[in-house]
């Protein structure tokens, strides 16, 4: 690597330097080296009366009012790059211009401010995400943890309502330590189009991203075990998601709305499609039903105007009422066995002439579901 024809020499550099920072402040430094290997990084503090720092991870505590340097030092080849901090007894910024840089407390909620959101402390074990003061926030990340008084916090949890009718909000960056996405949590994000989940994720509740009439994908991690009611409702826009094999919980009306939804894959370990899940899905046209699947409640599939075929799957028991109400379903597989069904399957179905099953169960369905259809057990299983 050259600059101006000479070879760039190996350097360190601290990739997050700030030259303020009021007393009782805490401060992640990071660094960097650049063309070095084998290295063995180092912090340093020239006054540890005024500020202490933890010489692997960067943390310095500012303790009293003056300026000391920092040094970031790589041992192996003695190259180091140094910046002077200025320490204040109280800093003349206001808190939120203060908590674009760094953690700061807020006297009257006791919350905890930075970068335009409010965290909750939940003992000291971890904080949550209960507020946010940038009115016109578009992007939004929420980081693994937070650090304050020398303490570091992972951020476990995003509360109920918080981000609700964001409607500047556009991007969403979910942390790794975050557990749970609270109710309502996001919806009425009509701007949001971007979201990306960190690996810690388990479980997003009821009406999360309910009218996101922006977001066209989104892909929801492995280890994410339930998905609430309706988390997705209204989502207009939403033509692609996928959805990690750890799941086993949906919510009823989980996709109601979702008119450009085209193509979904159900988890084996999902054990009952509820009620609602795909109405008014019209332009869905393939879903892949898990191997674990035991029930289909009352109007999963209502008005499915784009669903011509479906499988159901082999462990089937039940298949609830009008649960393909209004359906374009030309054909339809059910298992070798007796699957109990409830009243008005198929209403509406206008399209449908075929039920394929195997010749043992042929006698059972027609017994079921009459004259009206071609038992076919050519193609049954």
């Amino acid at each position: 690597m050259q600059r101006g024809g000479l070879p760039l020499q190996p350097y360190v550099k601290i990739t997050n330097p700030v030259d303020e920072l009021a007393v009782s402040d805490s401060y992640c430094f990071l660094g960097k080296t650049y063309g070095l290997k084998n290295t063995s990084m180092r912090w340093s503090v020239s006054n540890t009366s005024l500020a202490t720092i933890d010489e692997k991870t960067g943390v310095l505590v500012a303790l009293g009012a003056g300026k000391v340097k920092i040094t970031l030092r790589d041992m192996a080849s003695k190259k180091s790059k140094s910046i002077e901090l200025t320490i204040v007894e109280t800093s003349d910024k206001s808190d939120e211009e203060r908590a674009q840089k760094v953690v700061v407390k807020d006297d009257q909620t006791g919350y905890l401010m930075y970068q335009g959101v409010c965290y909750e402390i939940l003992g000291k074990e971890s904080v949550g995400v209960v507020d946010y003061y940038d009115l016109e926030i578009s992007s939004l990340t929420i980081p693994d943890t937070i650090l304050y008084g020398g303490w570091v916090y992972p951020v476990t949890e995003v509360y109920d309502d918080v981000f609700s009718y964001s409607y500047d909000l556009k991007t969403l960056a979910v942390g790794n330590n975050v557990r749970v996405l609270g109710e309502n949590a996001f919806s009425g994000c009509t701007a949001l189009t971007k979201v990306t989940f960190g690996t810690g994720l388990e479980e997003i509740k009821e009406s999360a991203f309910e009218d996101c009439d922006s977001l066209e994908e989104i892909s929801i991690p492995e280890g994410v075990t339930s998905l609430g009611a309706e988390v997705f409702s209204g989502c207009t826009a939403l033509s692609n998601i996928t959805l990690p094999e750890t799941l086993t919980t949906l919510g009823d009306n989980m996709f109601f709305d979702c008119t450009s939804l085209q193509k979904v894959k159900i988890p084996d370990a999902v054990e009952t499609i509820p009620y609602g899940m795909f109405t008014n899905c019209t332009s869905l046209a393939g879903v892949e039903l898990g191997k674990g699947v035991l029930v289909i409640e009352a109007e999963a599939f209502w008005a499915c105007e784009s669903l011509t075929e479906i499988t159901l799957p082999k462990g089937l028991v039940y298949l609830g009422e009008r649960a393909f109400y209004s359906c374009a379903l030309h054909s339809i597989t059910f298992p070798d066995r007796k699957v109990s069904v409830g009243e008005n399957v198929f209403d509406f179905c206008e399209e449908l002439s075929v039920i394929r099953t195997t010749k043992a169960m042929a006698d059972y369905y027609e017994a079921v579901f009459g004259g009206w259809y071609e038992y076919d057990v050519e193609g049954g299983r």
